[in-house]
């Protein structure tokens, strides 16, 4: 009996912290839906769940370190789907990874910011995990299993 109470509370103990962590988070990124050749674009749809999604970008990471966000922040297209319609490619050869970030909302604020200003040159990741809060990346990939050419 005394060992059938302390599975109980253990369980009970278990199923408490497992609803203060929340539920797993998943972020899919696809093969691309259209590749644009007249502006060396990817269009780029996928699924998600339990993330925020007004508070994710996509980045590009080349072989020298830089990752580029990509401009705007991904799109909601249903209640588990996302888009993105302007994956900057162009000088693939020096792109290794494409990625999702997320940030919290002060971090958002930064890279609508840097939207605002058109900034495009390469940051280190280092410091993108330095200068935006919540920095969290969600999914990771190599660009050489993105199809796609003109």
């Amino acid at each position: 009996m005394k060992l059938r109470v302390h599975l109980f509370s253990l369980f009970l103990t278990v199923a408490f912290l497992s609803s203060l962590t929340g539920r797993a988070q998943s972020f899919d990124i696809p093969a691309p839906t259209t590749w644009r050749c007249d502006s060396g674009a990817y269009e780029l749809k996928g699924t998600y769940a339990n993330v925020e999604i007004d508070h994710v970008w996509l980045c590009l990471k080349d072989r020298f370190g830089n990752v580029y966000v990509q401009y705007p922040a991904v799109s909601q297209a249903s209640l588990s789907e996302w888009e993105h319609f302007n994956v900057r490619v162009l000088g693939k050869e020096n792109l290794i990874r494409i990625m999702a970030i997320s940030v919290d909302k002060k971090g958002n604020q930064v890279l609508q910011k840097w939207e605002e200003e058109n900034r495009v040159r390469g940051v280190k990741l280092s410091k993108l995990k330095e200068v935006l809060s919540g920095f969290l990346i969600l999914a990771s990939k190599s660009l050489d299993e993105l199809e796609g050419d003109c």
